[in-house]
This record gives structure tokens, C-alpha cells and sequence, in this order.
């Protein structure tokens, strides 16, 4: 039984490799493949196993999409608001603690909630049904604060300018079937492309990054900001960790950028592993990996709720090695190639990826918030303003 068990650990933990180094191929897609094939793997897998599997891959896949998101300036939307922060420290040679920092994020933030879990037990019900239908209060909250804490009039205009452009398009693509995979183009513009042309604009090399051991001390803000974040929204559906970071930033407004890092880091993470405690405890399905393990398992007992814990600290351990070996990997690979170059490559493969998995109608939105997400950059706005692009239509979809 342990074999087997760890073996499906290896292969989520591969799988989750895969899912989180390629941007656009997103776990739901592999949770919905294995689903579909379920019949015949269960001739070689049992119930149990393959869902190790499943929640293996969702926690690695938490910790590798960091990769992308620092070193090549292609999120997802869990790590959209990685990129600004990160994209600064590789400039400066140190993409390593970027990388560090954020995985740091999401190891300890895991860890956190899994010492509360008893004192997360007695409340999970109570908190469940005081947040639900209100959500959309908090959310607008969330846009206030974004507006107003900008000083000068003219920033307050401009952020509710960028709320405003970047809600419609998330309004107008979410709200149609004409799009396959919306978020993968609206996010990878928003977010990376934007970035990258940026960044390609003022400088012309790949600095060397610093190769040394990373020596840094853990955010506790950073750790407890995206635990009450990523509780929060992994309590709630279709709420991505993109949120429960900005819910973190409000909490703690006067943050570090350092400390925000970790922050976006662990909120990714603790957003997936409160949706299994929330699964747990109120057999409540938030994300397409548990929508997964719900129709191999259906409802969990005592017993498999406890391996499934352990195979998360156990997966979160494989991941967080892995992204440090893959980070060394990058840091001493890319400054050997000209930054110009490396960008191009990026964004020929974040189109690449567009046009395969949303089609040429894919390729237009990419365009469209390629363009927006450079207003931040000119006006020197923040880029969580552009979350507006999810925060919008999920307010309009709860009201």
C-alpha cells in the first residue's frame, strides 16, 4: 500500500511539473482528462490512489508556476500579481529570491494552516455561513481600497479608469461562449506580455543572477496574510488565489514588497489546501482538481482525509525541491542569452500557447489586454488594478 501510494505521489508530483512550467496547460484540464479515463485506470489504480494523484498534482502545480511567472513573465491566474514584483527583483539579479521567497510562501503558509486545523475544524461551518453572500460586499471593499489609497485625485482616476477597462474585458470574455480559455490570453497580457515589452523598451541584457544560497528571513506577514487570504476565498468557488492575495493586501495595506511576495506565493498554495479542508468538512467542491477526487471518491471519511493531508506536506516538500533545483537551473542559464532574445522567445511562446489553447479569437484578447496592462507601467499605477478583469464579473455574477 505505501508503494503504491508513493508512486502516485511521484507521478502527481511529475505531472504537477509539467502543468506548472508550461504555461496555458492548467490542472483542471488533467483532472478532467483523468475523470474521463477513470473506468479504465481504475483496472490498474484504485480509488485512493488516483486521487493522491490528483491532489498531488494540484499542490505542485501550486509551487511550479512560480518558474514561469518570475523567469519568463507568463502567469497564470494564480500568480498573475507575481510578476510585477518578481519581474523587478530578476532585474536587479536576483530572479533566485524572487523564486525563493514565493516558494518559502507557499511551504510555511501550508504549514501554518495545518497547525490550526484543529482550531480551523470548530469554526470552518460558522465562518462558511457568515461569509456566504456577502461576498461580493468584501470584493467591492477590495476595489475601494484599490482606489483610494491612492493620494492625488489624478491616480484615483486613473485606477478607476484601469478597474473599468480591465473589468469589461473580463465581463465581456467570461460572459461568452465565443472564447475557449479566456483567462490563459487575458492574464498573459495583463500581467506578462505587458511586462516583458515593457522591461524589453529599457533594457537590452539578462543581468547575471546571483547563484549564491539564498539567505532571507520568512515573511510572517507575508505567511499569515496569505493563510487568512487563502482561507477565505478557498471557502468560496470560483474565487482564485489572485484574490485571496489582494485580501492578504488589504489586511496588511503597508507591506513590503519583499513580504508581498511571499504573500502571493502562499496564498496560491493555501487557497488550494483550504478547498480540501472545505471538502473535508462541508464536502463542498472549490476547485477542478477536488471537483476530480469528489466523483472517484465522493464524500471523504477520517482515515482518507488524514492521508490526503499527509500527501499534501509530503507533495509540497518534493515541490518545493524541485523549484529550487529548476530556479538554480534558470539562473544560470538565461543570463548567457541576450535579454532582447530571451523576451522575444517568451512572447512567441505565451502567442504560441494562446492560439493553441484559445484559438485566433485568443490571439485578439491577447492584443486588447496586452495594451491595457501597459497603462500601469506609463502611469505608474499599481498592476493590481488590473485584477479588476476577475474581481468585476465575479461581483456581478454574486449580486
Amino acid at each position: 500500500m505505501f508503494v503504491e501510494i508513493l508512486v502516485a505521489i511521484l507521478l502527481g508530483v511529475l505531472s504537477g511539473c509539467i502543468t506548472g512550467l508550461i504555461p496555458g496547460i492548467h490542472v483542471n484540464l488533467i483532472s478532467l482528462l483523468v475523470v474521463s479515463i477513470f473506468t479504465t485506470l481504475s483496472k490498474v489504480f484504485s480509488p485512493l490512489e488516483v486521487s493522491i494523484f490528483l491532489i498531488s498534482l494540484g499542490i505542485t502545480h501550486s509551487f511550479l508556476d512560480v518558474i514561469p511567472s518570475v523567469y519568463l513573465g507568463a502567469p497564470d491566474e494564480a500568480t498573475a500579481l507575481l510578476v510585477m514584483p518578481a519581474h523587478k527583483l530578476l532585474l536587479k539579479g536576483q530572479g533566485k529570491l524572487a523564486v525563493m521567497l514565493a516558494t518559502a510562501g507557499g511551504l510555511f503558509s501550508l504549514i501554518f494552516l495545518v497547525i490550526l486545523l484543529p482550531l480551523i475544524s470548530k469554526f470552518i461551518v460558522l465562518i462558511s455561513n457568515l461569509i456566504q453572500g456577502k461576498v461580493w460586499v468584501i470584493l467591492i471593499l477590495v476595489l475601494l481600497f484599490l482606489i483610494f489609497k491612492n493620494r492625488s485625485i489624478k491616480a484615483k482616476l486613473w485606477a478607476i479608469l484601469l478597474l473599468v477597462l480591465s473589468g469589461s474585458l473580463g465581463l465581456i470574455l467570461l460572459n461568452s461562449n465565443s472564447f475557449k480559455n479566456p483567462l490563459h490570453p487575458m492574464l498573459s497580457g495583463l500581467f506578462g506580455v505587458s511586462t516583458i515589452l515593457y522591461s524589453l523598451s529599457a533594457s537590452s541584457y539578462f543581468p547575471d543572477q546571483d547563484s549564491r544560497k539564498c539567505f532571507f528571513k520568512v515573511s510572517k506577514v507575508g505567511v499569515i496574510g496569505a493563510s487568512i487570504g487563502g482561507f477565505l476565498t478557498g471557502l468560496l468557488p470560483g474565487i482564485s488565489s489572485s484574490i485571496a492575495a489582494l485580501f492578504g493586501k488589504v489586511i496588511f495595506p503597508k507591506i513590503k514588497e519583499i513580504e508581498y511576495i511571499t504573500l502571493i506565493g502562499g496564498s496560491n498554495t493555501a487557497n488550494f489546501f483550504v478547498g480540501l479542508i472545505t471538502f473535508f468538512y462541508l464536502n463542498k467542491t472549490r476547485n477542478g482538481v477536488l471537483v476530480g477526487v469528489s466523483s472517484i471518491l465522493g464524500k471523504i471519511d477520517l482515515k482518507i482525509g488524514i492521508i490526503l493531508l499527509l500527501v499534501s506536506l509530503i507533495s509540497a516538500g518534493f515541490a518545493s525541491i524541485l523549484v529550487i533545483k529548476i530556479s538554480n537551473f534558470c539562473s544560470r542559464l538565461l543570463p548567457k542569452i541576450n535579454m532582447n532574445t530571451i523576451s522575444i522567445f517568451v512572447i512567441f511562446l505565451v502567442v504560441l500557447t494562446v492560439i493553441i489553447f484559445s484559438n485566433w479569437l485568443g490571439f485578439i484578447v491577447l492584443i486588447i489586454s496586452t495594451l491595457i496592462g501597459l497603462l500601469p507601467h506609463y502611469t505608474g499605477m499599481s498592476k493590481s488594478l488590473c485584477m479588476g478583469c476577475i474581481i468585476i464579473p465575479v461581483i456581478f455574477f454574486l449580486i
